[in-house]
């Protein structure tokens, strides 16, 4: 299964990872999201008016060559825009990976964090938006903000996606599809650009056993993939230990992630 994780990094294609492992297939995934770092430029602004903050993302977008509406919005993928009012004041931070965005360099000296992982277990119940991120537009919640997504901490803001029991949660499988086939997440603000390194989505193998495993429904998800592998599962007590063992790990030092774009 590691094999195919890192087929699917150095491709960029989804990967699905069928077996009965309880927690061993979500945390070898995440582990391995958690090899990597990435170089990052911050820069910060405080405005006091929509001029300025317009006048302020238009010179941004100018140096680093994308859409300022987009960029204002929150919508361009490798750059996170955050927002904080206070008072008569808007603090604006903007996060932009410089691996994919080269420009960025000039606005800053890099420095560098862990790839963003998203790892979750889903089950229908959960609000897809929530899951994949979402657009803010109330005026009675903006105040100054402009119109724009949240993304952090969500699928749409991430570098590496790990979904576990998918099957489980067909609402959230339908936007999916969208997301893999024409890579962005719809907003009621604006379409997400969503292009993380690769997608981990795991499920549990064909029997009557389970009731989150792939159905005649879920055929046409199949082609989606560009890999999977399924495997049988070790005893109870090794998956606890495997898993116990990979949160416990501490990396001296991370590995760049600018070596699977090299690799690609």
């Amino acid at each position: 299964m590691a094999e195919t994780i890192f087929c699917g990094l150095l491709t960029g294609e989804p990967v699905l990872l069928i077996g009965s492992h309880g927690t061993m297939k979500t945390s070898m995934a995440s582990f391995i999201g958690g090899l990597f770092d990435k170089p990052v430029v911050i820069v910060e602004e405080s405005v006091r008016s929509r001029s300025g903050l317009e006048r302020f993302f238009e010179g941004l977008a100018g140096k680093i060559n994308v859409n300022p509406e987009s960029l204002m919005r929150n919508l361009v993928d490798g750059v996170n825009v955050e927002y904080e009012q206070r008072g008569e004041t808007l603090n604006v931070r903007v996060e932009a990976d410089v691996v994919k965005h080269p420009q960025t360099r000039k606005l800053g000296e890099p420095a560098r964090k862990p790839i963003e992982v998203f790892s979750m277990q889903v089950n229908d119940q959960m609000d897809p938006e929530d899951i994949l991120g979402y657009g803010m537009d109330h005026p009675a919640l903006l105040g100054m903000k402009p119109p724009h997504t949240l993304k952090g901490g969500k699928l749409a803001g991430a570098d590496y996606v790990v979904l576990d029991e998918i099957f489980g949660a067909p609402r959230l499988l339908s936007k999916l599809h969208h997301a893999l086939n024409e890579k962005v997440v719809d907003t009621t603000v604006g379409s997400i650009e969503t292009r993380p390194l690769t997608w981990v989505l795991c499920t549990n193998p064909f029997n009557q056993y389970y009731q989150t495993n792939i159905r005649v429904v879920n055929a046409a998800t199949l082609d989606r993939y560009g890999f999977s592998a399924r495997s049988l599962p070790p005893s109870a007590q090794e998956v606890l230990l495997m898993a116990r063992r990979w949160r416990k790990l501490r990396l001296k030092k991370h590995a760049p992630v600018e070596l699977i774009y090299e690799a690609r």
